[in-house]
């Protein structure tokens, strides 16, 4: 069973966008597309991928920005995948004004979850199980794929950091709680790929990670 994970980064704030495909299911998800649908469009045309589906991370604006415009010009049917309470808060945001920009509606949800779910890509690919793991937003989801040594996780957790909890929606203590027995406790060589900045893995976060000793 095999999958290929495409990481890009959008300039605007630093977002790191995930392209995921799978080849036996012959299913791509794009995860937390942030501003720029364009530079996911050319990844997903030059590879020849079909979006099946968008899995948001969490419900802040950097996160899911351009995501109506990617899966309008991605064509078919994709699905939009997030947490129950991160569609309030994306609710919430629509037509916000930020430098001068209104925040865009999106699609309403297609899934939305609430932690413990599993399924696989596409139906038969890659398995996946959600964790969530609030505390930097309400209904924040990591994304496990256990076969495949990997998980997202958003903004939950960042190499030797861990995601703001000073802001609206936000739980320090519920934060704490999730990354030491939901990602601490994954498999050591777990590749953790976050919503911003390098890539890390359980193992280095559990023995380096300061806020979390």
């Amino acid at each position: 069973m095999s999958i290929e994970l495409i990481q890009l980064v959008d300039n605007t704030m630093g977002n790191n966008v995930y392209l995921i495909n799978d080849q036996q299911a012959d299913f791509c998800v794009v995860v937390d597309p942030s501003f720029d649908e364009e530079q996911i469009l050319s990844h997903l045309k030059k590879n020849a991928w079909t979006l099946g589906q968008v899995w948001l991370s969490h419900g802040h604006y950097d996160h899911f920005w351009s995501t109506g415009e990617l899966m309008r010009k991605a064509g078919g049917k994709p699905q939009l995948v997030m947490g129950a309470a991160a569609a309030a808060q994306v609710k919430a945001q629509s037509g916000l004004m930020l430098g001068g920009s209104a925040v865009p509606d999106i699609p309403v949800a297609d899934v939305l979850l609430q932690g413990g779910e599993t399924f696989r890509l596409g139906g038969q690919g890659a398995r996946v199980e959600v964790f969530d793991v609030s505390g930097h937003a309400p209904g924040s989801m990591l994304f496990y794929l256990p076969e495949h040594h990997l998980a997202l996780t958003g903004d939950a957790i960042f190499r030797e950091g861990i995601g703001r909890f000073d802001l609206p929606g936000s739980d320090g203590e519920l934060l704490f709680s999730n990354l030491r027995e939901k990602v601490l406790t994954l498999p050591e060589d777990t590749t953790l790929y976050c919503g911003h900045g390098p890539k890390t893995t359980a193992g280095w976060e559990r023995d380096h990670n300061p806020f979390l000793r």
